[in-house]
């Protein structure tokens, strides 16, 4: 049997996918693009239309090594824009406090209540459920003329899974649901009863019908076995990576010697709060442990006004820095340029199993990390054991220690870029873990 014959077929369901440049995104099209030299040949289904807070990068396409199929769908932003035409408003992340987008459009008062029966009863599971049928559709056309062995849906959304589950009641194929985020756990926060219930059952209709269950930290995988006990025997960790491929040809490149923060991503009102190191580094300038001058916070990503408004608050303008969304290979450079790079948990219902997917790409850099978390989480663990930067809490104090103590180490040269050993952590042997997986369920 020639080689071409054992390849087998993977079915990938995902809402994130390129061109949106998200982390969820990244982790699916990673996977689908070395799963196809590992024995595997995988087709993404992904929708045509899709929500992005993170912006979108055309080139983030090309060389996946991947069959993409675009289903169509409506978009409930669309839908929602013309029935509340509102300007500026975003559907965000249902913790989000909205006041920076309302005060554009004259603080419509009845935008709370309006987002509150979204989040509650259309929603069901979330802003991608209209994406679902569409989905199941495709894939059975798909399924008609072609043949897999397996399928592979990723979350966030949910509707990823349900869409799975869906195909796989029908297909009867081997199903593995791989869970980036807890969904529950975080929905809790702000559904109504009622809501959360319902969520409940279809987290564990998922949990139950899944051949295998993915997660991307140990913690997360603790809390759904407590959760579902019968996970146990068919639930696996694997982490987000980096590739090393993309910083194969990345140098450091600076022309200046001001000391330079970079932080990579957005920040999510009510949840990801930029203001505590911009505060600690107005204290600091006032106190004149820092100059103004020499010190450079660049904050790349796709941004509102609330970091311009937090920085005019703080009388730091000129230290601030908004590249706004850059091709990867540019957003990669300026975490490979900085001094000390700069990462937030957040104010999530339990932030101890989240880790950051740009934490891998952060220790890659080689620079050291300042990492906003509660102490003993995943991500703190990860950086404290690895030696790779200091973890604090939102305690002035503590900020404005760790803050000074780099920034000393800078202005006397010895802050050092030391290269990490993290083969662990790479793409291809993540992918790998997958398709060790993905044999496993097939061989049954």
């Amino acid at each position: 049997m020639d080689t071409a014959s054992r390849v087998k077929r993977v079915l990938m369901i995902a809402y994130h996918f390129p061109p949106d440049r998200g982390a969820a995104s990244l982790r699916t099209a990673k996977f689908a693009q070395y799963l196809s030299g590992m024995g595997w040949s995988p087709t993404v289904l992904a929708p045509r239309r899709f929500h992005t807070s993170a912006g979108t990068d055309a080139e983030a396409e090309n060389n996946l090594g991947a069959e993409v199929i675009r289903a169509d769908n409506a978009d409930w932003a669309r839908v929602l824009q013309r029935v509340f035409p509102m300007g500026s408003i975003r559907w965000t992340h249902p913790k989000s406090t909205v006041e920076t987008s309302l005060q554009s459009d004259g603080g419509r008062r009845w935008f709370r209540p309006a987002k509150w029966l979204a989040d509650n009863f259309l929603f069901v599971p979330d802003r991608a459920n209209l994406w679902i049928t569409a989905c199941v559709k495709a894939a059975r056309r798909w399924l008609a003329r072609e043949r897999a062995e397996v399928i592979y849906s990723a979350s966030p959304y949910a509707s990823s899974h349900l869409a799975a589950l869906r195909l796989q009641q029908t297909a009867g194929l081997p199903w593995i649901a791989d869970f980036h985020d807890p969904w529950t756990p975080v929905t809790a926060q702000y559904l109504m009863p009622l809501r959360r219930r319902l969520d409940e059952y279809l987290e564990r209709k998922i949990m139950e019908h899944a051949t295998h269950v993915i997660v991307t930290t140990a913690r997360l995988g603790e809390l759904y076995v407590r959760k579902y006990p019968f996970v146990e025997s068919k639930c696996s960790v694997i982490t987000s990576g980096y590739d090393p491929e993309e910083f194969r040809d990345l140098r450091r490149v600076r022309s200046d010697n001001a000391f330079r923060i970079v932080y990579c991503g957005s920040f999510y009102h009510g949840i990801r709060n930029p203001e505590p190191l911009l505060a600690a580094i107005s204290r600091l300038v006032r106190r004149g442990c820092l100059d103004r001058a020499k010190i450079e916070l660049r904050i790349t990503g796709k941004q509102d006004e609330l970091v311009q408004r937090i920085a005019e608050k703080h009388n730091l303008q000129s230290v601030v820095r908004l590249t706004g969304p850059l091709s990867r290979r540019d957003a990669l450079q300026e975490i490979v340029n900085a001094d000390l790079l700069w990462e937030i948990v957040g104010d999530y219902a339990c932030p101890d199993v989240f880790r950051p997917s740009k934490t891998y790409e952060y220790l890659a850099a080689g620079a050291p990390i300042l990492l906003f978390s509660p102490s003993g989480g995943e991500a703190a663990c990860l950086i404290e054991g690895l030696k790779a930067g200091t973890v604090v809490s939102d305690d002035a104090a503590e900020i404005d220690s760790a803050l000074l103590s780099y920034v000393r180490a800078h202005s006397e040269r010895r802050l050092p870029i030391v290269p990490r050993q993290l083969d662990v952590y790479t793409w291809p042997n993540l992918s790998q873990q997958l398709a060790e997986i993905l044999d496993g369920v097939t061989a049954r």
